[in-house]
């Protein structure tokens, strides 16, 4: 029986990654482990995650928008729309 294990970071607000071309068909998203406590790590990513790439770029931007405009409301992820609340 095989099991998995699945590593969770939680990146500091403070902490800037940085984008590294590794060859005409990869790129990387690196954090270095000084920033991490020795535990740094890279996403070797194509085109193949674009989607999901765009997906995660917007939910992050629909998280920081009600906050920065002082608006309280839901986020439906499955809709990816934002209810503010009334």
């Amino acid at each position: 029986m095989q099991t998995w294990t699945d590593t969770t970071f939680c990146i500091p607000d403070t902490t800037q990654p940085h984008v590294t071309l590794i060859d005409e068909r990869i790129v990387a998203l690196h954090l270095p482990g000084y920033v991490l406590d020795g535990h740094g790590f890279s996403l070797y990513l194509s085109t193949a995650h674009i989607a999901a790439i765009e997906d995660l770029l917007l939910s992050l931007k629909a998280l920081s928008t009600p906050l920065e405009q002082g608006v309280m409301g839901t986020l439906d992820l499955d809709e990816m729309t934002l209810q503010a609340d009334k």
